[in-house]
């Protein structure tokens, strides 16, 4: 119970418990199984054909999602931080099997629950029916994120990759926020680290985009019309 009250204000955040104040949290962890497991900086979640039998919420640390290329190389999907779930998409689509590398990119703990279990549970109150609404919402946005990647991955060229990514995020009137950083947008984007610099120069020399830090101007609108 102790070792549930230090995660109680990572869960509150998380997206599978959005809604729930702490004390449903801890009724509902009570019923889903709720298991602690730390791993080393480096370590495998999941490999590629693993059975997933639980969903998993980043507690401290960071998990990256990635594939390997043709040339076996690995191109990051996404990162996770705490407050973040991976599994469920698996869990729920029926088969259960990974379909990529799941790893830690520090020392990290992860909660494992079984939300199966909880929304079969016999009891039908309001905190299922919100882990449902809760769910959906979760599963949209991952389906938008995979889409994303494949519509990226689908481009040859580098600039045509940045610019897929940049209308992908949200924006403040002109302006996005890189949610990453330089090494981690490369690795998503399955390009160079070095290579991208060059682009992302050329187009600013260009007037496509102005760069401060992790500040992106999207300055030509027709560049970046859909």
């Amino acid at each position: 119970m102790e070792e549930q009250d230090r995660y109680l204000t990572v869960l509150s955040g998380s997206a599978i418990f959005r809604g729930f104040d702490r004390a449903a949290i801890g009724r509902a962890l009570e019923e889903m199984d709720a298991r602690y497991v730390d791993y080393d900086r480096g370590a495998t979640i999941y490999r590629p054909q693993d059975a997933v039998k639980a969903s998993g919420i980043v507690l401290e640390g960071e998990v990256i999602v990635q594939d390997m290329d043709d040339g076996g190389e690995s191109v990051s999907i996404t990162r996770l931080r705490p407050g973040d779930e991976f599994g469920a998409f698996m869990v729920f689509s029926g088969n259960g099997i990974s379909p990529m590398w799941v790893c830690t990119a520090a020392r990290t703990r992860v909660l494992f629950i079984d939300i199966q279990r909880y929304l079969r549970s016999q009891a039908r109150d309001a905190d299922h029916w919100r882990m449902r609404d809760n769910l959906l919402d979760h599963f949209a946005g991952k389906c938008a994120m995979y889409y994303r990647q494949a519509c990226i991955y689908g481009r040859r060229r580098i600039r045509a990759r940045v610019r897929i990514y940049l209308m992908s995020l949200p924006r403040t009137g002109d302006e996005v926020t890189l949610p990453v950083n330089r090494t981690e947008l490369a690795a998503s984007l399955g390009v160079d680290r070095a290579a991208l610099a060059r682009e992302l120069a050329r187009m600013r020399d260009e007037g496509l985009i102005a760069v401060n830090r992790r500040r992106v101007c999207l300055l030509d609108k027709d560049f970046f019309r859909l």
